[in-house]
């Protein structure tokens, strides 16, 4: 336990700062759930569509099977269409056509169009090349909103272990608190602004919190501010790692081992990463 700056910081205190924000948990959770449908659908997606922009030779398929998938689509069945067709050079390839609430006949032929550098890629008038359009590439978009939780959550956890080490502890005040339009779990977040001094000015620390009741407990917050950026901040109760703040002023550290940070991203991000490598 220390007051001053150049405080030694335990690796299991620095972890849990780093990696155990709340945001961090919620990125994780996001990222994990809108995967799901990342890959349901955008791998399903016709991902080859900027191949047919270029030069393509017509010519004739014929259908060799038809078969009912477990897809649907607004209700209707997907149906895979095995076709063959020949290209100039006398190749023949064997490739599927999806539709959708209808099928191709056995035997029946198709107009193809197959890519003239290319003809192991081609397509069928009226079909599409995979379950999905590209359209469903876009699924691969949402879960970007939980690696930008992550990345926020780190970002701020590495300022509060730069502060843990070097920041000046002061007390703050509540001087302004309001309820904002967002709800998280039944609780509305409030919008609570801290005041404190660095010395020669006042500076005031703003605060998200659907927990507002957790910094209402005492009269005044303890803060860590960084001398150097009075304005960088953190109030210690606001902190990942257990912290608090000794009688003399000074910080005790709880180097306790967190089990969430460790189980929170391999239980959600591990199995997509897994898969990911699994197509490889």
């Amino acid at each position: 336990m220390t007051r001053d700056a150049n405080r030694q910081v335990p690796e299991t205190t620095a972890i849990k700062t780093v990696f155990g924000r709340a945001r961090t948990y919620l990125g994780y959770g996001v990222f994990s759930f809108l995967m799901v449908f990342a890959w349901v659908f955008g791998g399903n997606a016709d991902a080859n569509f900027y191949r047919y922009w270029g030069e393509l030779t017509p010519t004739t398929g014929i259908i060799v099977k038809v078969v009912e998938t477990n897809t649907e689509i607004n209700e209707e069945t997907v149906w895979a269409n095995v076709y063959e067709y020949t290209d100039e050079e006398g190749y023949t390839y064997v490739r599927d056509a999806f539709t959708t609430g209808w099928s191709f006949s056995v035997a029946e032929t198709v107009k193809v169009k197959y890519v003239t550098d290319s003809p192991e890629f081609a397509q069928v008038e009226g079909a599409s090349n995979s379950f999905f359009g590209s359209w469903a590439l876009l699924f691969y978009l949402p879960p970007l909103i939980g690696i930008f939780f992550i990345k926020s959550g780190i970002s701020q956890g590495l300022i509060d272990l730069q502060l843990l080490k070097n920041g000046k502890i002061v007390k703050s005040k509540l001087v302004a608190k309001k309820a904002t339009s967002v709800v998280i779990n039944d609780r509305i977040v409030y919008e609570m602004q801290f005041e404190y001094s660095s010395g020669k000015e006042k500076h005031r620390r703003t605060l998200n919190t659907s927990h507002p009741e957790k910094f209402e407990d005492d009269v005044h917050e303890y803060l860590i501010f960084d001398p150097s950026e009075p304005e960088k901040a953190q109030l210690v109760d606001d902190l990942s790692a257990n912290v608090s703040v000794t009688k003399n002023g000074g910080l005790k550290l709880d180097s306790s081992l967190s089990v969430a940070v460790f189980l929170m991203p391999l239980l959600l991000v591990g199995p997509h990463l897994w898969y990911l490598i699994s197509l490889f």
